[in-house]
């Protein structure tokens, strides 16, 4: 398996890459658009993370794979990241609020 045992979430990384999103899109996104990044992000990464499960299960036919059990891999890297990003959901949240 090479998914890691550890997924930190940095908030000043996180605050650094709304900002840069934002730069660009801000004239196209409501508030409202805005307020979802992280409910959105969130399950974003629990569908995908369902998917690369579901191609594992039938044989790995959707996503390419070039190792063994790699979308199980891609998978629990996913499930990972999705109880990181929920651990630090308020700060996420703190910081896209003043976004706004």
């Amino acid at each position: 398996s090479t998914y890691p045992s550890e997924i930190r979430i940095e908030p000043a990384r996180f605050d650094a890459i709304c900002n840069g999103y934002l730069s660009h899109s801000r004239p196209i996104l409501s508030a409202t658009e805005i307020g979802h990044f992280i409910p959105g992000s969130l399950y974003i990464i629990l569908m995908i993370g369902m998917r690369f499960l579901t191609d594992y299960l039938s044989g790995d036919h959707y996503f390419k794979t070039t190792t063994e059990h790699q979308n199980l891999d891609r998978c629990r890297y996913h499930f990972k990241l999705f109880e990181a990003v929920s651990r630090k959901r308020a700060d996420l949240e703190r910081i896209v609020s003043n976004l706004i």
